[in-house]
């Protein structure tokens, strides 16, 4: 064990400890895994506030009543893998973080044997329709029918329906996955984005669909290349 990972109780206790005191935070929320270093915080919050030196920095203390931890079970995929930045799979709700359309290419990648559980936990969906739903998305996977409705719930719980509309039309057209639900054909006729006027030389791309890709990609995202090969061919 580094001394890092062995320090890091004390660290994030002394933390709450200063936030406890100066700001009155008397509850800290984490996952499952931060059990130990929110015990480790509500030790040291109660031994400090009772033997600080300083009256006045005691009275502070007293005065915010107790320490509460509250832990929650971790989000983790079917391959019991959780959520994070550790892990490599963090989600970002701040757009300045991650785009919409980052946000919505994420559960769009859902893997199908977690894309029923995220569904109950992050749509407000009746879980009878996402029984159907998955059913639906089962007898063909390769449309992840189920995936495009999760992306878009989730993108509009977060950043709101103007914004869903424009990463799932944005996704179907540079990535060409073709078809049309009532849903997309909905945005065409209200004129958000169409097949006919699909974004041509002047389009702002995403930063995903630019790091480390071919350029062949670039251009049959950009929409001046049918195909990524007519790309490469045309360089």
């Amino acid at each position: 064990m580094s001394y890092a990972e062995f320090s890091y109780p004390l660290m994030q206790a002394w933390d709450w400890w200063y936030m406890f005191h100066t700001k009155g935070i008397n509850m800290q929320i984490g996952g499952s895994d931060q059990y130990g270093n929110i015990t480790a915080g509500i030790d040291a919050i109660k031994y400090i506030k009772a033997h600080h030196p300083n009256p006045v920095t005691r009275n502070e203390a007293m005065a915010v009543g107790h320490p509460w931890g509250f832990t929650t079970p971790l989000l983790t995929t079917a391959s019991g893998q959780k959520f994070g930045k550790s892990a490599g799979n963090a989600v970002w709700l701040d757009i300045e973080q991650m785009s919409s359309y980052d946000l919505h290419g994420f559960f769009l990648r859902t893997p199908d044997a977690d894309v029923s559980k995220y569904l109950k936990l992050f749509t407000f969906m009746p879980v009878e329709q996402i029984e159907t739903l998955v059913n639906e998305h089962m007898q063909s996977p390769s449309q992840r029918k189920a995936q495009h409705k999760l992306a878009r719930e989730f993108v509009e719980l977060v950043h709101g329906p103007h914004e869903a509309k424009e990463s799932e039309t944005q996704h179907r057209l540079l990535h060409n996955s073709g078809g049309s639900t009532p849903e997309t054909d909905t945005d065409a006729k209200a004129g958000i984005t169409t097949m006919n006027n699909r974004p041509q030389v002047n389009i702002q791309l995403p930063r995903s669909l630019i790091y480390q890709k071919s350029i062949g990609k670039i251009l049959h995202a950009a929409g001046i290349a049918d195909s990524a090969s007519q790309g490469h061919r045309l360089v």
